[in-house]
């Protein structure tokens, strides 16, 4: 989720948000739900909590 959104192909986000709402099957909302908490999760494990 987090590679796709920052280190993808796409260069627009909006572009990889649609291509994880395609992947996933789910709506845009919560695909950026899904990606906070991704980000959260991999913040938590470079620094801990």
């Amino acid at each position: 989720m987090v590679e796709t959104f920052y280190l993808g192909e796409d260069t627009m986000q909006t572009d990889a948000i649609i291509a994880i709402c395609d992947r996933l099957r789910v709506e845009r909302s919560m695909a950026y739900k899904r990606r906070a908490k991704a980000l959260e999760h991999l913040s938590a494990l470079l620094y801990g909590r």
